[in-house]
């Protein structure tokens, strides 16, 4: 019979709205919307865990202060190898796997 999209155990998607599950849009003003009904803004990767935190770009925008967005990355990403570091254990692959089994499937028609 036909193969169903099956959640992954403990995932709470939602799915896409029928105007973002139509594909992707040549209209970019429309941009903001699709990531919303999909659930790809900060706010919802955070929820879901499948970011740790969210870089705010410095005032003005990243591509007005490339110095200042450089400095923060940086500053970020060692920041985080420090983290990850201290944490490293055997069971760490398993914990992520973890994770992102959580956040369900992906079915390719």
């Amino acid at each position: 019979g036909p193969s169903k999209d099956v959640p992954a155990k403990g995932s709470t998607k939602d799915p896409p709205s029928k105007d973002a599950s139509k594909g992707p849009s040549k209209d970019s003003s429309k941009a903001p919307e699709a990531a919303k009904s999909l659930k790809l803004t900060p706010k919802d990767l955070m929820e879901h865990d499948i970011c740790n935190m969210i870089v705010y770009e410095p005032s003005g925008g990243a591509h007005r202060n490339f110095d200042s967005t450089a400095d923060i990355l940086k500053e970020t990403i060692l920041s985080e190898i420090k983290e990850l570091q201290k944490n490293l254990s055997n069971d760490f692959l398993e914990s992520r796997v973890s994770r992102y089994d959580k956040l369900g499937v992906f079915r390719e028609d």
